[in-house]
């Protein structure tokens, strides 16, 4: 009954409550837990999913919401979340006296790991945090996210023309130093797979002991093992077992593209 009312609720009353709802956990936010670790990205590469498995461990709480997109200021160049401050971020977490303090608590925002600005951003809010880089084939990783922008009414290119267009989409954005921006979130198919270079900006940042990279071929071909390199990355208890394993967030469009 009230998931059926909830569905009814038009979508600009359900955004006027959350943003009432964050404006009261701003009003403690001292008293709020950071986080422990970060799942920086790729997207499409799975963080859905291990957002959701990591959340159920005992020793986790997650943030009031999978991707808060601080660090990179935001989805499009309107929400500028990194100008909110650190009250606004910190709002999105736990209290501390919420009877589980010795647990650890986390985000996951896709696109830190491609944003070149976040990695210096993260270690100047806490220098000793962790951080998960998820990646994939980069090649399936672009016909994810292809077709991700198809479905969400994005992208209405054909696949072959949508890439050969991508440098010209995204060239004022990377110029500009602007990486909210809507062009280069929606249209970076081949840049996200440049994972050396990102992992790079991490090492630069932090100590190689605070980086765990995790593939998403590894994570649903053996999440159990996945996992437990996880949790022994975060030092928590690594026989966990009593977890739903189902995919989440999985695209409806699956194809194959000779590329």
């Amino acid at each position: 009954m009230l998931t059926r009312l909830k569905k009814k609720i038009p979508y600009p009353l359900k955004s006027k409550a959350k943003l009432v709802i964050h404006q009261g956990r701003m009003l403690n936010w001292k008293s709020r837990l950071t986080p422990d670790f970060i799942i920086i990205g790729g997207q499409k590469c799975g963080t859905s999913s291990l957002y959701n498995y990591l959340a159920q461990h005992p020793q986790i709480l997650p943030a009031s919401k999978k991707e808060i997109h601080y660090f990179d200021n935001g989805l499009d160049s309107h929400q500028k979340n990194f100008e909110r401050g650190e009250s606004w971020y910190r709002a999105h977490f736990p209290l501390k006296n919420s009877g589980r303090e010795s647990c650890l608590t986390f985000e996951a925002s896709p696109t830190y790991c491609v944003n070149p600005l976040v990695a210096k951003r993260i270690q100047e809010f806490n220098p000793k945090i962790k951080i998960i880089f998820c990646i994939r084939d980069p090649k399936a990783r672009a016909i994810s996210h292809y077709y991700h922008e198809v479905m969400n009414g994005r992208e209405v290119q054909p696949i072959l023309k949508a890439l050969k267009l991508e440098e010209s989409r995204i060239e004022n954005a990377v110029n500009s130093g602007k990486y909210e921006d809507r062009a280069f979130t929606s249209f970076s198919y081949k840049t996200r797979g440049l994972y050396a270079d990102q992992m790079q900006r991490y090492l630069d940042c932090f100590d190689s002991s605070q980086v765990h990279l995790m593939s998403a071929e590894d994570l649903f071909s053996n999440p159990e093992r996945t996992l437990k390199q996880a949790y022994h990355f975060l030092s928590i208890d690594s026989e966990f077992r009593d977890l739903d394993l189902k995919p989440v967030n999985v695209s409806p469009l699956k194809k194959e593209v000779d590329l």
